[in-house]
C-alpha cells in the first residue's frame, strides 16, 4: 500500500513505524516524570496531594484539548513536521522548573508537555493506517505500542536510579537533550509530506460533526475513559506512595512496581492484538479486561497481596489487561465512514485520555479531603485509608466499564472485521 497523504517513499513502513514508537516511548518517561521526582516537586513547590494531583491533571487537560488539533495539522503538513515540533515542546515542557520556581510556570509546563505529547499516539495510528490494512489495525498498533511502552518501563525504577545518582535537575538536562536530539533525528529519517490535502482533511468541521452525532462511538470511547485508571490513575502517579504506605515497601521496589504494569502491557498489546483477530470479539475482551482488572485493584487495595511476587504478578496482570486500547480503536474506526477514520482515531483516544484530569484531580482531592493532619517536616502525610480511598475510583470506572461495554455490545461482533 503506499501512504496515502504523507509520502511516496520506499521507506520500509516498519522503519516508519518504529520511529514513531520511539517517541512515543520518550513522551512517557516525561509524562511518569512527576512519580519519580514527587518528593522535590513538592519541596520546591510546598504542595499538598491535591496540589499535586492537579499539577498530574494538567497533562492530560493539555493532551486532550491539542488532540483534534493535532490531528487536522497532521493531515494537512504531514507527520515529519507535527512530530518534530512536538518533541521540541516536550523538551520545552519539562523545562520549567529549571527557569523559575513559580507553581504557575511549572502548571503551565506541564499543560506543554501534554499538548506535544499529543502527536506520538496519533502519529502512529496515522502511519499505521497508511501502510496496513484495516483489519490489520490492531495487531500492528499492538506491536507498535508494545516499542512505545518501552518507555514506561524505563520512567519509574530507571530514572529513579539515575535521579539518586545526579540529582533531579541535572535529569532533566538529559531529557532536554534528548529531545533536541530526537527532534533532529526525525528531519533527517522521516519523509516529507507530499501536501496533497484529502477532501476529507477540506472538510474537517463537517466530519467532525458527522462523528459526534454517532453515539456509538462516543458510549466506546467515555467507557474507554472509565478504564484507563490503572494507567493514568496508579501507575503515573499515585502507585508508589501508594506501596510505600499501604503495603510499607521501600522506595526502589515502590518505584518499580508500577513500571511493570507496562511491562505487562508490552505483551499484552501484541497477544490481545492477535488475540481478538483470531476469535473477533472486541466487545467481550473490553468486557473481560474491565471486569478482571476491577476485580484485581479491589485485592490491592484491600492489601491482600502480601506476598511482594504477588504484587509483581498482579502489576503484570494489570499490564497485560490495559491493552484494551487497541481494540477501542479498531472499534471506533470500523463503525464510522472511510472518511471518518482518521479523525475518529484521534477523537477517540483524545477522550480517553481527558480521563486522566478527571483521575488525578479525583484521586489527589480525595487523598487531601481524607488526610489526618499529620505532618513530617512541614509537609502533610497520608494514611493507609486516604490512599485506599482515594484509589477505589479505579476499580469503580473498570465496573461501570465493563457493565457498559456489555450493555452496547452487538450481537455479531465480527462484522467489524468484514472488508
Amino acid at each position: 500500500m503506499t501512504l496515502n497523504s504523507q509520502t511516496n517513499s520506499s521507506i520500509n513502513p516498519w522503519v516508519l513505524c518504529l520511529m514513531a514508537s520511539f517517541f512515543y516511548g520518550f513522551q512517557y518517561i516525561l509524562r511518569l516524570l512527576p512519580n519519580v521526582i514527587r518528593a522535590d516537586l513538592i519541596n520546591l513547590y510546598g504542595i499538598d496531594a491535591a496540589a499535586f494531583g492537579t499539577f498530574n491533571a494538567v497533562y492530560y487537560l493539555g493532551y486532550a484539548l491539542f488532540h483534534i488539533p493535532a490531528g487536522v495539522l497532521i493531515d494537512r503538513i504531514g507527520v515529519k513536521s507535527v512530530m518534530t515540533l512536538s518533541i521540541l515542546g516536550c523538551g520545552l515542557g519539562i523545562s520549567a522548573p529549571l527557569i523559575s520556581p513559580s507553581w504557575e510556570l511549572a502548571l503551565l509546563g506541564r499543560f506543554i508537555l501534554g499538548a506535544a505529547s499529543s502527536p506520538a499516539i496519533l502519529g502512529l495510528f496515522k502511519i499505521i493506517q497508511s501502510h496496513f490494512p484495516a483489519t490489520r489495525f490492531s495487531s500492528v498498533l499492538g506491536v507498535s505500542v508494545t516499542i512505545g511502552l518501552s518507555g514506561g518501563l524505563f520512567g519509574n525504577r530507571p530514572v529513579g536510579i539515575l535521579k539518586e545518582l545526579i540529582g533531579w535537575e541535572y535529569v532533566t538536562w538529559v531529557f532536554i537533550i534528548t529531545s533536541l536530539l530526537l527532534s533532529a533525528l526525525f528531519v533527517i529519517l522521516m519523509p516529507k509530506a507530499n501536501h496533497t490535502v484529502s477532501v476529507a482533511s477540506q472538510s474537517t468541521f463537517k466530519s467532525l460533526r458527522q462523528l459526534l452525532s454517532n453515539k456509538h462511538v462516543w458510549a466506546v470511547a467515555l467507557l474507554s475513559g472509565l478504564m484507563i485508571g490503572p494507567l493514568e490513575g496508579f501507575a503515573d502517579a499515585w502507585g508508589v506512595p501508594f506501596f510505600e504506605t499501604v503495603y510499607h515497601l521501600d522506595t526502589a521496589t515502590a518505584q518499580t512496581l508500577p513500571s511493570v504494569i507496562f511491562f505487562g502491557f508490552c505483551f499484552g498489546a501484541p497477544l490481545l492484538g492477535y488475540l481478538g483477530e483470531k476469535i473477533q470479539r472486541p466487545y467481550t475482551i473490553m468486557i473481560l479486561c474491565a471486569l478482571v482488572m476491577a476485580i484485581t485493584y479491589v485485592f490491592i487495595l484491600s492489601a491482600t497481596f502480601q506476598n511482594t511476587l504477588w504484587l509483581y504478578g498482579a502489576m503484570i496482570l494489570i499490564g497485560l489487561l490495559c491493552a484494551f486500547q487497541v481494540f477501542m480503536i479498531f472499534i471506533n474506526t470500523r463503525v464510522v465512514a472511510s472518511h471518518l477514520v482518521s479523525i475518529s482515531s484521534s477523537f477517540t483516544n483524545m477522550v480517553m485520555m481527558s480521563f486522566g484530569t478527571i483521575f488525578h484531580a479525583a484521586i489527589g482531592s480525595s487523598i487531601t479531603y481524607c488526610w489526618d493532619g499529620t505532618t513530617l517536616n512541614e509537609h502533610p502525610i497520608y494514611s493507609t485509608t486516604a490512599y485506599t480511598i482515594g484509589l477505589s475510583i479505579i476499580p469503580l470506572g473498570l465496573l461501570i466499564a465493563g457493565l457498559g461495554f456489555l450493555w452496547i455490545k452487538p450481537k455479531n461482533e465480527s462484522k467489524l472485521f468484514d472488508n
